[in-house]
């Protein structure tokens, strides 16, 4: 073989070793596009789920509100109920604040 042959077949092989080069950096590439849609789609994702938790949040804390109300309000209902039916001694008033931690 000449110089020449031989030049020319190195260059071929160069050309299609740059064009492997080329297809694997095509491929990396689109590996890439792929891997950050997918980080885009799991964050948006991430976003609705932390959304729909606070939401829930928010609608429980309104009804742990509303039960804590509720539960103050029957608590001073019995109070005031026992404090008329047992005639308001100073001593039984004591009791039920105890009992319902009202202090004093």
């Amino acid at each position: 073989m000449t110089i020449e042959v031989l030049t020319s077949e190195v260059e071929n092989i160069k050309k299609e070793h740059d064009k492997c080069e080329n297809r694997q950096k095509g491929k990396q590439d689109e590996l890439q596009d792929q891997i950050n849609d997918q980080e885009v789609k799991q964050s948006t994702d991430k976003r609705k789920i932390y959304d729909h938790v606070n939401e829930i949040e928010k609608k429980l804390m309104v009804e742990i509100g509303a039960v804590a109300k509720d539960v103050r309000d029957t608590k001073w209902s019995i109070v005031k109920w026992l404090f008329i039916v047992m005639g308001g001694s100073a001593l039984l008033q004591g009791a039920i604040n105890k009992i319902f931690n009202l202090g004093g």
